[in-house]
């Protein structure tokens, strides 16, 4: 998500990242989206290195991207921080929202 966001800036309105992978990230282009970051830090798949480095690089260049740490989780951070944060319903509901007031959104039915 945080190379989306560096490259497509105006594309979002805001980002959830969950245990994201290594990106080739500039930072203060994505500073216009803001960002939720969650990872576990047990995560075996994708270190939690990567996600704290974006964050700090973020913050450095006047960034206020959020970040939540699990401890003791592994890959799975996106059942909590989706779930039992409310972001993802959230997330539903704003794309359900943009379906209904922006034509682009809406697919021809088959």
């Amino acid at each position: 998500m945080a190379y989306v966001t560096a490259q497509r800036p105006k594309l979002f309105a805001a980002a959830v990242a969950c245990c994201a992978g290594d990106t080739n990230e500039d930072a203060p282009a994505s500073l216009g989206t803001p960002l939720w970051n969650f990872h576990g830090d047990s995560d075996k798949s994708v270190p939690v290195t990567l996600s704290r480095d974006r964050i700090t690089a973020l913050r450095k260049v006047g960034g206020h991207p959020i970040y939540t740490e699990y401890a003791g989780v592994d890959h799975n951070a996106w059942q909590w921080g989706l779930h039992r944060t409310g972001v993802g319903e959230v997330g539903v509901l704003a794309m359900a929202g943009m379906r209904r007031a922006d034509p682009r959104f809406n697919r021809p039915k088959a």
